[in-house]
């Protein structure tokens, strides 16, 4: 069986490789291909059974366009563009028996992927419903035309698979579940050394938000709820280009709230001592219709998580128990979360383990080769 892995995003690549990875653990699989951008600095830690082709180019650095300026949208239209015609043209020459997307533009992947049909089965994977910011790069319209034009759908939980069929109406037999995929193994640090290093001095309860910083995930109303409780709160992630901290800086300080800022990209290795220096991760997005990877790093981390009742959140916390869960938009009902997680003194340790063992990439990579059979 000849599998062809087609990825050109960066914020997919560190889950694209170890799929590969476990992909490649398959006897079933003889030829295995990774299609990724010139920029993956993952590739090296792919194993050798796995061939690597660097095809798609890059968008040009966000320095030299202004975000939403003409250039910059022709920037990314004609990358991409591009970037299907190469892909489209590579299949078309090594005729795959499936190709398996992990990351795509909407806007040409509407009418792309039919044409990609004609020469192989054409295996989607949804990680996100809906995209969490709008752009002129997808539409309802044409996110249900994508997903129609596809032979088969990945998702990673039953709540967003009922996304899929109740917003899009997708049958139900063209859907097929796989977890997220968890790692078990990390560097593991001595909780007391992480705050350390962090110039975390005192024995206050530490919460973390990681990752992305968009308006959709509530960093201002996590920082209003925390207004008088006594406690460290880390903010570690990016903004969208051409945002500004200012906003939040300006609410941690009307509210009085000791923070820890990261606003940068985050290294692997820094993540470990973030994570492990932390006793909550805090999830206070207001809406949502993704299976988050920080949701499952934290899994990994085996750190509590206190999330709003959004896409999957709370069909992961109560199925293993593993944490709380608030109203979303909602200050005062996180607050109340929060104050109530801080009085609870809970081991976590087996459930999370429960949670690893059944969501692990071991599973994930097996439940994907049979779905790509």
């Amino acid at each position: 069986m000849k599998i062809i892995l087609s990825e050109y995003s960066s914020g997919f690549s560190d889950y694209s490789y170890i799929l590969c990875n476990e992909l490649s653990k398959d006897i079933n699989i003889n030829k295995l291909v990774y299609l990724t951008d010139k920029n993956n600095i993952y590739i090296k830690k792919i194993n050798s059974r796995v061939k690597v082709v660097k095809l798609f180019n890059c968008f040009a650095a966000d320095d030299r366009h202004k975000k939403g300026s003409i250039l910059w949208l022709f920037n990314r239209g004609l990358t991409t563009l591009l970037n299907c015609i190469k892909r489209n043209k590579y299949v078309r020459k090594e005729k795959p028996d499936t190709i398996l997307i992990q990351s795509t533009l909407v806007l040409f992947d509407s009418y792309f992927l039919k044409s990609l049909r004609k020469i192989t089965r054409v295996v989607l994977t949804v990680h996100d419903v809906i995209a969490p910011t709008k752009s002129m790069e997808w539409s309802m319209k044409s996110l249900k035309r994508m997903y129609e034009n596809a032979d088969l759908l990945v998702v990673h939980s039953e709540t967003n698979k009922k996304q899929l069929i109740e917003i899009f109406k997708i049958q139900e037999d063209k859907i097929r579940v796989i977890p997220h995929g968890v790692n078990s193994k990390f560097l593991k640090y001595d909780k007391n050394e992480c705050r350390k290093q962090l110039n975390i001095l005192d024995n206050k309860k530490v919460f973390l938000f990681y990752g992305g910083i968009r308006k959709s995930k509530g960093l201002d109303i996590l920082i209003k709820a925390l207004k008088g409780i006594d406690c460290i709160l880390i903010i570690s992630g990016n903004l969208p280009y051409g945002e500004s901290f200012e906003e939040y800086r300006k609410l941690i300080l009307e509210n009085g709230i000791r923070t820890v800022e990261y606003i940068k990209f985050t290294e692997d290795a820094f993540r470990d001592i973030l994570f492990q220096a932390s006793d909550y991760l805090v999830l206070p997005y207001k809406e949502f219709y993704s299976q988050s990877g920080v949701f499952m790093q934290s899994i990994q981390y085996h750190v509590p998580i206190i999330a709003t009742d959004v896409s999957s959140f709370k069909e992961f916390i109560n199925k293993y128990d593993i944490g709380f869960i608030a109203k979303p938009n909602d200050q005062s009902s996180l607050r109340k979360v929060i104050l109530n997680a801080i009085t609870i003194q809970k081991d976590y340790e087996e459930n999370m383990n429960q949670a690893i063992l059944e969501n692990s990439w071991e599973v994930a990579g097996r439940l994907y080769a049979e779905t790509l059979k």
